[in-house]
């Protein structure tokens, strides 16, 4: 059944193929939900617009599949979970050193519909789908 909806969701979406590709820039560091109650670690994440327009195509898309739509869209780059709380300390002092460090800019070429799985060593990533942009 999963394929089933990984088939449905790449329909609706698959017309991204005639996006361009796109530059973002990687600039600042911080945490999810909150510095004092941080859960993720993410880079923020810069661009011309590109990424908050595409995230409402797809989020239109996928809407009228029975996704929710997500209230507060902020473009990031996860780069790592907190599983422990006492490692709060460190993680404040990682995100004051590197908050408004400048990390460099990529190119958005691509759009990859992923699967986690989770285990006890971590998660395993898979891409199910692959969508090239112009």
């Amino acid at each position: 059944i999963i394929y089933f909806i990984i088939d449905k969701i790449y329909d609706n979406i698959k017309e991204l193929s005639k996006w361009k590709s796109f530059k973002i820039y990687l600039k600042g560091i911080g945490a999810f939900p909150s510095l004092s109650n941080p859960r993720v670690i993410w880079i923020g994440v810069k661009d011309e617009g590109n990424l908050i327009m595409m995230n409402r195509f797809i989020e239109e898309k996928l809407s009228k599949l029975g996704f929710k739509k997500e209230e507060n869209f902020v473009p990031h780059l996860t780069i790592a979970r907190i599983k422990q709380p006492r490692a709060k300390v460190h993680v404040i002092k990682l995100v004051e050193k590197y908050k408004d460090e400048d990390f460099g800019e990529t190119i958005v070429n691509e759009i990859k519909i992923k699967k986690s799985t989770l285990t006890p060593k971590g998660p395993i990533y898979e891409d199910l789908r692959v969508i090239k942009l112009s």
